[in-house]
């Protein structure tokens, strides 16, 4: 692993299940919901939880709740005023705990970096 350099990192805060009506306050809550999933792991996660997730890139999120597609759906915290989900939603549950991120690596070996890395 000695040629495999980090190029970048991406870190973002956990998910927030934002909602119309009911807060969630426990598992069972998120039954028969349907909700805009960030991921398929996370589609998988809701799914188990009994939720109908439905998956759409996070600029179609705030549509999809004005027009009733969905009731609710996760996204983290630092994009929700920037989509006005707070105007559109009625309840922000954090159920992820205090160690949930989101974080993407990029790496690479080093030779086809030479000429950025030593210019």
């Amino acid at each position: 692993m000695g040629d495999v350099h980090l190029i970048a990192v991406h870190v973002h805060g956990s998910g927030i299940v934002h909602t119309k009506g009911d807060p969630i306050k426990n598992a069972a809550d998120f039954a028969g919901r349907k909700l805009r999933g960030p991921s398929r792991a996370a589609n998988n996660l809701l799914t188990a939880m009994g939720a109908t997730p439905v998956g759409m890139p996070v600029p179609a999120f705030p549509e999809a709740l004005s027009k009733g597609v969905v009731e609710g759906g996760v996204i983290p915290w630092e994009i929700v005023l920037r989509l006005k989900v707070h105007e559109l939603t009625d309840s922000h549950s954090e159920v992820a705990g205090d160690r949930s991120m989101y974080n993407t690596f990029v790496s690479g070996t080093r030779s086809p970096w030479d000429f950025h890395l030593d210019g």
